[in-house]
């Protein structure tokens, strides 16, 4: 994952983790590989 896609997936994180249920970050990342599994870099510009 370029560094590029880390920050586009790690603002969608921040967004997420403000919501009630919250999607907190982890010391691993793993929940940035999640994000990635789930959706593309480009579609999260549009968040």
């Amino acid at each position: 994952m370029s560094e590029k896609d880390l920050e586009i997936y790690r603002e969608l994180q921040k967004h997420l983790d403000g919501m009630p249920v919250g999607f907190p970050a982890t010391e691993s990342g793993v929940e940035l590989k999640v994000l990635k599994h789930l959706s593309l870099p480009k579609r999260q510009k549009l968040l």
